[in-house]
């Protein structure tokens, strides 16, 4: 895949937005009107996103059993999709009207997505990046509402969504490569930090994490690392010291002297 080589470093630090602490979606706006029913989804619109609801769910429908099986779940409820006409409609259906314009989606904790329509979706994103950022806030709806993995770390839930999205390819690593050179890889402490995850390429990195332990220790290992709640040693049998210095030895592989921490 190759859709990310010519997009901005402020892109690629940000993401998509992420899973939200609350219960249910806030009450939705005005305009959503139009229901298209899958297999899988649900997926309200208004009339502007008429003409993308099709490719919306094909591509839903063509991605789910994929997510679906390496999380290993059996999906058991129908997902609801809402698709928003413009940034400034999503934000405030988020309750979040301030929210930086690369926040594009969020789920909440019964597995509702809110998402920027494709067709228009602010200066910072693409067509074909939504659709990837709709496989991310499926595979929150998943993790929260179906394997009930509601308080994991930053890293790991985003990382998870992001990993399962195929947010990245080798394409993306360029944008980062001063960083690994720099050895300015941080901590898993530092991904934590919510109010700066987004800004400073905690998407990517949390991304980095996920992708190396399944090189390293198998894609079988994904759904009872979500069960142990991230712990490493109950899951690799490794100390969180041990993993990190195999995590940079793959950074490292991509790009020499990533061995620093920050």
């Amino acid at each position: 895949m190759s859709v990310l080589a010519s997009w901005s470093l402020a892109l690629l630090l940000a993401g998509c937005g992420g899973s939200g602490p609350t219960a249910a979606s806030p009450t939705s706006p005005g305009g959503l009107d139009l229901t298209r029913e899958t297999a899988h989804f649900q997926i309200r619109y208004g009339t502007s996103d008429a003409s993308c609801v099709d490719a919306v769910a094909t591509h839903l429908e063509a991605n789910q059993q994929r997510i679906c099986s390496d999380l290993r779940y059996t999906l058991d409820f129908k997902v609801v999709l809402e698709i928003y006409p413009d940034v400034a409609s999503l934000h405030r259906a988020m309750g979040a009207p301030s929210a930086p314009d690369w926040v594009l989606g969020l789920t909440n904790l019964s597995g509702e997505i809110q998402i920027i329509s494709p067709l228009n979706p602010g200066p910072s994103h693409t067509f074909q990046w939504v659709l990837l950022c709709m496989d991310h806030e499926f595979t929150h709806a998943v993790v929260l509402r179906g394997l009930g993995a509601t308080s994991l770390p930053t890293w790991l839930n985003e990382g998870t969504a992001s990993y399962e999205a195929r947010l990245f390819d080798s394409t993306s690593w360029a944008a980062f490569e001063p960083y690994v050179r720099a050895g300015r890889i941080p901590t898993f402490g530092a991904l934590e930090e919510g109010s700066s995850y987004g800004d400073n390429g905690g998407y990517f990195w949390s991304y980095t994490i996920v992708d190396f332990a399944t090189r390293a220790y198998g894609r079988d290992t994904l759904r009872p690392w979500l069960d142990n709640g991230g712990a490493f040693d109950s899951t690799f049998g490794v100390t969180e010291e041990a993993f990190r210095a195999r995590w940079l030895q793959y950074l490292n592989a991509h790009y020499p002297a990533a061995d620093g921490a920050s």
